[in-house]
């Protein structure tokens, strides 16, 4: 089975690539990587990961994890050297709100899990604060997003924003977390 999403585009060599696949008994699905497209343009780096989209049918499940799901694949995983293209061409306003939905579950998901099962990268984004800052830097420098103009200020901003917004999910949770435990603030004001 193929999981694709509505905004995931196949290169040329891993069409090719597919196609001479003749996997054996004990692989049971296969890793793909991704490059990010803005409005077309590729980027250097992306923050999305490599991901199992080729697999057995009968060996996977799906699981529900934050605002999206992920594919538990029982069996080897291998890896291909073919592409899949990202492009979220949506317009900026449905963007905006889809990354509300996004953190608000996001958020939801985080601090319902208990802290050891998180990983670093989401133990940061519990944090709130750091996050933001820390995934603007990362995608400017270290995936090299500063290199690719306007189109990887854009991706790079787009990733700022979308953390920031969970950032403020997971206080205002907190914050109200604590004012339904008591009537006033720890600073001495109302919760109301």
């Amino acid at each position: 089975m193929l999981s694709l999403d509505a905004d995931y585009e196949l290169s040329e060599a891993l069409l090719m690539e597919m196609e001479s696949l003749v996997p054996p008994q004990e692989v049971a699905g296969y890793r793909v990587p991704f490059v990010y497209r803005i409005h077309g343009k590729p980027l250097r780096g992306t923050l999305y990961p490599p991901r199992v989209v080729l697999y057995r049918r009968d060996q996977a499940i799906y699981r529900k994890q934050g605002h999206g799901h992920r594919v538990s694949v029982d069996g080897e995983i291998r890896a291909l050297r073919g592409v899949i293209y990202h492009d979220d061409r949506k317009p900026i306003s449905r963007w905006f709100s889809a990354q509300q939905r996004y953190a608000r579950e996001e958020a939801a998901y985080l601090l319902a899990t208990p802290r050891h099962q998180l990983g670093r990268v989401d133990r940061i984004r519990l944090a709130a604060w750091p996050a933001p800052v820390a995934v603007l830097l990362y995608t400017l420098l270290i995936k090299g997003c500063i290199l690719d103009g306007w189109a990887g200020w854009y991706y790079a901003l787009q990733r700022m924003l979308a953390e920031t917004l969970m950032a403020i999910e997971i206080l205002d949770r907190r914050v109200h977390r604590r004012c339904s435990n008591r009537d006033v603030r720890p600073d001495g004001h109302s919760c109301n």
